[in-house]
Formats: C-alpha cells, sequence, structure tokens
C-alpha cells in the first residue's frame, strides 16, 4: 500500500480526532517494496524512499519518514513517523523505531529483534534487545554460554568456604 493515511490524531473535545494526512509520498527509481508492506503519505510534506532502496515484506514506512537511497530493510519492521535513514543503512528484521526523532546514521547497522524507545543517532552496527554496539553484544553473548560453568565453580567455592569455616 503507498499512500495510505498516516496515524494522525488529536484530542480534541474529548475525543480523537482525525488529523488530515495532506503529504504526498515519493518513491525513487529502482525501489522494491515488498508483499503486505505500507508507506503513509506524510501528513504535511513528504514521505519518501530513496532510489535502489530495498524494502522487504511487511515493512511500515510511517507519515514523514524519508528513506536514504540505497536502504536494505528486512521484514516486519516499522518506522514510526519523522524517523530519518540515511544513505546505505541496513536494518535486520523485527525492528521497530518508537520515536519520530531517530536517525539512522549512513551505512550504520541496526539488528534483530529489538525495540528503539529513545532519540539516538544510529552511527554504528547495533544488535540486541536492547540493542547495544555489536562488540558489547557479543561478550554479552560469550558471556551467557559461560553461565553453567560460572555456577559450578561458585558452588564449588561455597562449598571450599564453608569446609574452611568450618576449621
Amino acid at each position: 500500500m503507498i499512500g495510505a493515511d498516516g496515524f494522525g490524531y488529536v484530542m480534541e473535545h474529548d475525543r480523537w480526532q482525525k488529523f488530515p494526512q495532506v503529504g504526498r509520498v515519493e518513491i525513487g527509481d529502482f525501489v522494491e517494496i515488498g508483499a503486505n508492506s505500507c508507506v503513509d503519505r506524510a501528513a504535511l510534506g513528504v514521505t519518501s524512499v530513496g532510489e535502489g532502496t530495498k524494502l522487504d515484506n511487511m515493512v511500515h514506512v510511517a507519515h514523514n519518514c524519508r528513506i536514504g537511497k540505497h536502504v536494505v530493510v528486512a521484514a516486519q519492521t516499522g518506522f514510526s513517523g519523522g524517523v530519518v535513514v540515511e544513505d546505505y543503512a541496513v536494518i535486520a528484521g523485527r525492528w521497530g523505531s518508537g520515536t519520530g526523532a531517530d536517525r539512522i546514521a549512513r551505512g550504520a547497522g541496526v539488528g534483530l529483534r529489538r525495540a528503539h524507545l529513545q532519540n539516538r543517532a544510529f552511527g554504528r552496527n547495533r544488535l540486541g534487545t536492547p540493542a547495544r554496539p555489536l562488540k558489547q553484544h557479543l561478550e554479552q553473548l560469550a558471556n551467557l554460554a559461560r553461565l553453567p560453568e560460572l555456577r559450578r565453580e561458585v558452588a564449588e567455592l561455597k562449598r571450599r568456604l564453608a569446609e574452611l569455616e568450618r576449621k
């Protein structure tokens, strides 16, 4: 779906009223948009998807987003209103942007199964839930794999300490 109304409402007289979505959508050359994806038109102004960008199935680009050139976005990704994705970024699947002030830097990689709920410019690869710099995420995975061994070591140390205290 290209050009659907953005999700824009204002509270008026104790009820939600639709904010008119009168902007437009611009799609660059050589863009691919997968099945069941949606690019909402802007509330005001433009929602854009840059040249050569590839959107997988089930990607949602909300009103007033600007997706740069040659960006790759995997399935089940959602960009909330006003997000900017600079050129050559790579977005892994099941990623979600929670604010309209996000900016994903040129060439950045954003990782699997994470929700981004803060205003932050991504300038390096991040992975995990919550997202962390790639090196930190990999270190945490390595530590997690060692957990059973560490538990056995702690139990053994506790046993030895108890023996020493009895003497």
